[in-house]
C-alpha cells in the first residue's frame, strides 16, 4: 500500500517517549457492552506494514 496519502504519527510510551513511527489510517471506536462505554482508538502502520490498535491519547501527529 502506498503511503503517500497516510499522515505519519508518533506513538508515545507511558512516559510520553516516543516508542516509534507509524503512518495513521483511521479512527477507530471500541465498544464496552458490560457499562456501555465508547473508547476511542487509532489505527496505525508499522513500517513493516503491521496494522496495530492504539489509544487516540497515545499519538502525536507530526506532519
Amino acid at each position: 500500500m502506498s503511503r503517500n496519502n497516510l499522515r505519519e504519527v508518533e506513538v508515545l510510551d507511558t512516559n510520553q517517549k516516543v516508542e516509534y513511527i507509524a503512518y495513521f489510517h483511521g479512527f477507530y471506536t471500541q465498544t464496552y457492552s458490560l457499562d456501555n462505554r465508547n473508547d476511542l482508538r487509532v489505527i496505525v502502520e508499522l513500517e513493516s506494514g503491521e496494522l496495530r490498535i492504539k489509544s487516540i491519547y497515545d499519538i502525536r501527529f507530526i506532519n
